[in-house]
Parts: C-alpha cells; structure tokens; sequence
C-alpha cells in the first residue's frame, strides 16, 4: 500500500460516517476547520481551548491487527504555549506512541504504556512558525523515532504490547490549554514500491468535478443541477440533495468528469508526491452489497487506472468505505498513460471516475467525487552568485601606435558594470 491517506481539512464538516465528509471519524471537545488556519489548499484546523480540556480528532488507518509499520507526517503550527506537558499526537492500539509539547514549547517523545519519555527533548518550536513532523513505529524492532523539520530528535524501544497500531489522534489530547494549527496529513507504511519510508514534508490540495468527462452511463438522482458532474461537485457535500446514480444491472455503469486544474493551486515545477481518490458514497438500499471502484486517467479517451473495490450496504452516507478503517481506495504515483511522473500540466488534463463492478441490486448513488494530491514545491532559487570585483589601478599606459606620437600615453580604465564572468570597461584618452 505503502501511501495509506492524504488528506488537508480541505471540507468543512470534520466528521465521516452520518451526514458529512471528511478525514476524520471522530471528534472529542471542539476542532475549529476554516481558512484562517491554513496551510495549504482552502482548509486548516485549530485546537485552542481556554479552560483545560481535550480537543482532538481521530482516524482508523489500518485495520484491527495491523501488521505494518506506521510513519506518519503532518504539519503544526503552535500559536500558545500549553499549561502543562500535554500530548498533540498519539498513535495506538494496545501499544501507544505520543509526541508531547511541554510549556517551554519543545517537543518530547513519549512511550505510554511504560509512561516514560523517549531518547532526547526537541528545540523549542517558535510561535507563529510552521513545522514538518514525522512520528513513525517499526513494528517488528518497536523503534519509535520522532522528527522536526526532517531531523530526528528522539528515538528508542518502546514498551512490549499488541503492537498493531492502527488509530491516530491528533489535537491536545490530554487537558491543557494552549493553541496549535495543524493541516497536511500523510501515513505510510512499508508494504509496496513506493512511499515506504517518513513522508517528507509536503503540502495536500483538493480538487473538484468542473466538467462533463468521457462516460456518464447513470442517472441523475435528487435535484437536477443540470449537468452530471455538477451532482458530485458540492462543497460541503449536500448528500440525498443531488447525486449521480450508477446501475446495478448494468456492468460497467460508469460515470467520469473532468477535475480543476491543479496549476491553480499547485506551483509550475512542482514534485507530485501521490493522487487519491475520495468518494462520498451510499446504497439505493439493502442488505445487499453494492460494490464499485474508483478510477483515474490523465486524458480524454486515456488509460484508465482502477482502484479497489469497495462495498456498501446501507443507506448511511460514507466516504471511501462501509465499515473502518474507511481509506482511499484508489493512489496513483504515475500517470496511467505514460507511466510516467504525474506532473501538474497532466493533472490539469485528468479525468477522475467510479464504475460498478457488480451485477446486482442495489444500484450506487454518489455524492462527492475529489481528488486529493500530494506534492512538494519546487525549491526557490537563492540570490544570484556574484564574484569579487577586480582590483584594477585606474591609470594605465598603452604602447604606440595606439597613442599619439608614438609614445605611451596614459589611460584611465573605468569598471562600468558585469555580469557573471565578464567586465565591461571603459578607457578613456587622458593625456
């Protein structure tokens, strides 16, 4: 699998399963989701509780007995020291790994179950600042290691217990006070060929339907917008009020559309880490399964890249998923057509899709269709190089026949200006 999730605050509704999409699939306290807290794309989110209490959200990312790693990486800005030494993430099951701000503003890496700190204490991150942090867990040695800014700082053997971690909390999850922004959200594991190691920092953007692609096979469902994609566009997502309906009895049953362009977001030259689809999702009714997978490809009439399936039987709307852990069921590294790098003037050009896969009641309604894509900015150019400027005596003497009556006559040489590796001089006649 290697790329578990991606995933910013980009909606936002904060919860998954019931009536709303996101990352998350639960919330304790108060999560305030906007673009004051940004980082990157539209959305961050905010934890700042006045009185001492936990305000924090929680994901499922592998499912019970986990047998992989985890390496996780997001992004943090502290805004008001903590009260008191308080954890910000914590990734558990049985076994439990946190990263705690203390009141000085460092960062302590801590094992739970043993209630001991772990190998060394961070540099204070400074206010206002944004910061790239990784936390991972090597399951089959149960090395924690925690970085900042790409540098470890703390690393060490942490308690014997079940060591199949699978849920991540973030926020202040212990009561404290205090201010942290947090956006941009990655988990890796180990498994795959691509995406195994820490996430390197990166910046997460969504992007939406805007366009009629190269299939639509279904119906319209709920209230007509008027055009396909635009039942599946909506931000936050409107559910039962407009969706696109894919049959049951007809396999493939497939609808595609054209996304935004990512250059509105992502900078010319940027490095594309990973794409995900996100599907917002429900049965016509049940028991029974319905089932579809999601889709991808970087042209009109392309190659198709196709997901997992994924099965539903119920009329609850959820994301990417019935039951936990609910996660992407489609990544893409390279450009199915090519199988090249995905670059953004490709994914300015994708479609993205879902079809059913199976030949039986009930049909398929969707309501939310995104893609999620990771990437790292170019790096900006520094200033341009300069070189010394010459040490040149201002006067200086040319033989004849250049001067007048075949003597040396003097010259004065003025530096006008250069450029890397050339000088342009003027000489003057001074007799």
């Amino acid at each position: 699998m290697a790329r578990v999730l991606q995933a910013g605050d980009e909606y936002i509704t904060t919860l998954d399963g019931g009536a709303s999409f996101g990352l998350w699939d639960s919330v304790f306290g108060t999560v305030t989701v906007g673009g004051a807290f940004v980082r990157s794309g539209f959305n961050g989110s905010r934890v700042n509780p006045l009185v001492p209490g936990s305000h924090y959200r929680e994901k499922r990312f592998a499912a019970v007995g986990n047998p992989n790693d985890v390496k996780l990486g997001f992004a943090v800005q502290p805004k008001v020291r903590v009260d008191t030494l308080t954890e910000i993430v914590v990734i558990t099951n049985t076994a439990q790994v946190s990263l705690r701000s203390y009141t000085d503003g460092t960062l302590e890496l801590w094992d739970d179950v043993g209630a001991v700190q772990i190998g060394s204490t961070s540099a204070a991150l400074a206010l206002d600042t944004w910061y790239w942090i990784n936390l991972s867990f090597i399951r089959a040695t149960a090395v924690a290691t925690a970085k900042i800014n790409g540098a470890a700082f703390a690393s060490g053997v942490i308690t014997a217990g079940d060591m199949h971690i699978l849920d991540l909390g973030i926020g202040i999850t212990t009561p404290a006070t205090g201010e942290f922004w947090f956006d941009d959200y990655v988990v890796n594991d180990q498994t795959g060929a691509n995406e195994t190691g820490d996430p390197v920092d990166q910046k997460i953007i969504i992007i939406r339907p805007n366009g009629d692609g190269d299939s639509a096979d279904g119906l319209r469902g709920g209230t007509d917008s008027g055009t396909d994609w635009g039942q599946l566009n909506e931000d936050p997502p409107n559910d039962a009020t407009n969706y696109y309906i894919l049959d049951d009895t007809v396999i493939p049953d497939r609808i595609e559309v054209n996304m935004e362009a990512a250059s509105n977001w992502i900078p010319a030259g940027s490095t594309i880490v990973a794409v995900q689809s996100y599907v917002r999702h429900r049965a016509s009714g049940g028991p029974q399964n319905m089932t579809y997978r999601a889709l991808i490809k970087s042209q009109v009439g392309g190659t198709r890249q196709f997901g997992t399936n994924v099965s539903h039987n119920d009329i609850t709307w959820k994301t990417n998923g019935d039951n936990l852990p609910r996660l992407p069921s489609l990544t893409s590294y390279t450009d199915p057509q090519s199988g090249g790098p995905w670059t953004v003037p490709l994914l300015d050009d994708a479609q993205a899709g879902v079809e059913a896969v199976v030949a039986i009641p009930p049909d398929i309604w969707i309501t939310v269709l995104a893609l999620l894509i990771a990437y790292v900015p170019p790096v900006e150019p520094g200033p341009e190089p300069t070189e010394p400027t010459p040490s040149l005596p201002e006067i200086h003497s040319l033989p004849s026949p250049l001067g007048p009556g075949g003597a040396g006559v003097p010259l004065r040489c003025e530096i006008q200006g250069r450029s890397i590796g050339n000088y342009y001089v003027r000489v003057i006649y001074d007799p």
